[in-house]
Parts: C-alpha cells; sequence; structure tokens
C-alpha cells in the first residue's frame, strides 16, 4: 500500500458548554495511561464531502454527554495520572490515498491498516494529546476508511461501541445528543479503596477456607 496524503486536521469542540472537572482513574488505567484503542470502518462508496462535513458536525454533538471524550490527561502528584475534562477537543484528520479498495485486500496487512488509522504523537506532553483522534481517508475508487483511536483511559470495549453508535445515530439524523441514552461519568467506584475501609464486593474465590477440624494451620492438614 502507497503512502497516504495528509490534507488536514482540525479541533473538534463541543457545540455546547461542558462540565470542567477532573476525573479519576482506575489502578489499572494508571498503569497504562497511553494505551488507545484502534478501529477501522471501511465503505465502499460514498459522497465523501457531505460525509466529512456530517461526521465533523455530529462529533461536536456527541462530544456534549461524552464531554471526557474532549479532554486531556493531566499528571498529578505521585506520577499519577487524572483525566481533565476541559473542552480541549478531538482531533479530526483528513487524508487521502491514490488507489482503492481492493488494494488492501481484506485490511489484515498490519502495515496498510496502521496508514489508515491516526497517529498518537507519544513525544508529546500527555496533557496535550487528544484522547480520541479520527482520520478519514478518502480512495480513488470513491471508498472511504473511518480510522478511530481512542485512548483506553476513557472507555472500555462495551462504552466505546455505545459511543460509536450514538454517533452513528446523531450523524443518519435519526438521534440528537439528547435523546440518546446518556452515559454515566461516575467514577467513584473504580478508585482504590482506603485502608481499612469495608470492600464494595466480596470475592468469595479469594476467601480463605477453614482448616480441617483438629487442624490449626496447613502443616498439620498435610500430616493428616
Amino acid at each position: 500500500m502507497e503512502s497516504i496524503t495528509i490534507h488536514s486536521s482540525s479541533t473538534i469542540i463541543p457545540n455546547l458548554p461542558t462540565p470542567n472537572l477532573t476525573l479519576s482513574l482506575s489502578e489499572a488505567d494508571q498503569f497504562r495511561a497511553w494505551a488507545y484503542s484502534t478501529t477501522v470502518y471501511v465503505y465502499k462508496f460514498l459522497d465523501a464531502a457531505v460525509v466529512v462535513d456530517t461526521l465533523k458536525s455530529s462529533l461536536s454533538e456527541i462530544l456534549v454527554p461524552y464531554y471526557p471524550f474532549a479532554g486531556r490527561l493531566r499528571l498529578i502528584v505521585g506520577s499519577r495520572f487524572e483525566l481533565h475534562c476541559c473542552a480541549a477537543g478531538a482531533l479530526f484528520i483528513e487524508a487521502s490515498y491514490g488507489g482503492t479498495l481492493d488494494d488492501c485486500s481484506d485490511f489484515t496487512h498490519a502495515d496498510g491498516l496502521r496508514k489508515l488509522t491516526p497517529k498518537v504523537d507519544y513525544n508529546s506532553p500527555i496533557e496535550d494529546v487528544p484522547l480520541f483522534v479520527v482520520q478519514v481517508t478518502r480512495f480513488s475508487c470513491g471508498g472511504l476508511v473511518i480510522g478511530l483511536n481512542v485512548s483506553h483511559t476513557l472507555v472500555d470495549g462495551v462504552s466505546a461501541i455505545m459511543f460509536i453508535n450514538s454517533w452513528a445515530s446523531i450523524a443518519r439524523g435519526e438521534k440528537t445528543a439528547k435523546s440518546i441514552l446518556q452515559p454515566s461519568h461516575d467514577r467513584n467506584v473504580l478508585q482504590a479503596q482506603k485502608p481499612f475501609s469495608p470492600p464494595r464486593f466480596f470475592h468469595y474465590e479469594y476467601h480463605v477456607l477453614p482448616f480441617v477440624i483438629g487442624c490449626s494451620d496447613y502443616k498439620e492438614e498435610k500430616m493428616k
């Protein structure tokens, strides 16, 4: 696959005011704050000019209820991170490829897929890196590929699909940002517990089993 030509990049911000606040990250997200998940959507024949304008406007709308997607990670005390919901926006890249979709075969070649997905600049300060990046690539045959990179600190697989489906519903004109299933951004349940606080969930699989009657430790059990 030949090289992709990047034509423009723009920042898409929520089209209405959103809360300016910080959200905590789970311990798992603290471990790999730079992790991004990639998704590619392929369409054979679309009016690229209309699609790009629709994607931009609908993205600006969906970023209102999903305002963390327009935020940034921020380094705090103890080399930890938090999610700053600051409406800095998502990055939208427009690109083109001189060949056809057939050149990509079945889209299983890793190098080709990397060119169709937006790059994440890991050399920039983490506070400046968008958490959601979109690349729309036009093909000479009329095909269109939408590549997405989303920070794993924002969503897991299920919530990522909920976001994409809601964005698509708005883009098709079926729903508005107010009529979609509204996401919950409460992350208190993901916070690490304070010392000596009661557990939120009891995991029976980790509960220590009682010793055999007449034994006070596992060594005595082995002798039985």
